[in-house]
């Protein structure tokens, strides 16, 4: 089992350098989702019922979307057209450039909706805590297909690089679905708390964060490693490159592992709350999000 470094490094001359976006109050609430656009911007749900649109040049917001509820995740299916899942149980549809009037409300989930993934050029899928994997047509607007087979709430969902579709839920189970032929291909049974983030190296190696704090590593349904060091949840997972993850917990901490050596090669701290969200920029700064509010770009070197 790989093992991170202890004591937990504090912030020092030599420690990656930390920016704030706008303020220390990027939004007044929580923060649970964070994306990089095709434009290089980025864009943040919150809590607060809003969607910012953020230039990382100045770490300023340019637009604000005003939503119906809690945005709980999002996702670019082209570009300046913007999905937002919510509290509402429902998906909407907006333009960037228009940033006062939803396009269309996808309808159809009863309960929260968690995460949004492109499948491919037509089709996008969303998760729920009612159990359910809704496909989507997102010219025709209709509910294609919907997959069922997890027993709880569905937390994760990403497209693995065969094109097939997999997810994490609370019954602490992942899926690997056919997404076109509605069929759950393999399930992956090995953590014992629920299963909150995933990523899939090029490797194919599938990456898992849950609740019982660890990072588990598969290979098919094998686990060939697990990551060990966080000291809560494991809420958020991206890749940097095929050698190196970072990893976002609810112990306020970000980590960043090598993977090929299973060990934790930083730990970077600034974070109040819960570290929600975390995407590794274009430009090769890290940028994060939380439930204190804030957005924090960090300059690292690997």
């Amino acid at each position: 089992m790989g093992n991170c470094e202890s004591p937990i490094r504090h912030q020092s001359p030599q420690a990656p350098q930390t920016q704030y976006f706008d303020s220390k109050d990027a939004h007044e609430n929580k923060i649970a989702s964070l994306i990089e656009l095709s434009s290089g911007k980025i864009a943040t749900g919150s809590y607060d019922n809003t969607i910012k649109i953020w230039d990382i040049n100045n770490n300023k917001y340019e637009r604000i979307i005003k939503e119906e509820g809690n945005v709980l995740c999002l996702l670019e299916f082209e570009p300046n057209k913007l999905l937002s899942g919510t509290n509402m149980n429902n998906i909407q549809l907006w333009d960037i450039n228009y940033p006062n009037q939803s396009l269309h409300k996808f309808t159809g989930h009863t309960l929260w909706v968690n995460c949004l993934v492109k499948c491919d050029n037509q089709y996008f899928a969303s998760c729920s805590n009612d159990s359910d994997i809704r496909i989507w047509d997102y010219y025709s607007r209709n509910c294609k297909n919907i997959l069922k087979g997890h027993t709880d709430c569905i937390l994760a969902l990403i497209m693995l690089n065969d094109g097939k579709l997999c997810s994490g839920s609370t019954d602490c189970s992942i899926k690997i679905w056919n997404w076109e032929s509605n069929l759950c291909i393999l399930t992956l049974d090995g953590h014992n708390d629920w299963v909150k983030c995933l990523c899939q190296l090029k490797s194919n190696y599938i990456l898992s964060g849950s609740n019982d704090k660890t990072i588990k590593i598969w290979d098919n349904d094998k686990i060939i490693d697990v990551l060990i060091g966080h000291l809560s949840s494991v809420r958020t997972l991206c890749v940097i490159n095929d050698n190196v993850i970072a990893s976002g917990s609810f112990d306020k901490t970000i980590k960043i592992w090598d993977v090929r050596n299973k060990q934790c090669i930083k730990t970077l701290e600034g974070h109040t709350g819960n570290v929600t969200g975390i995407i590794y920029h274009r430009s090769g700064i890290l940028i994060s999000c939380s439930n204190d509010g804030t957005i924090k770009s960090w300059r690292i070197s690997i």
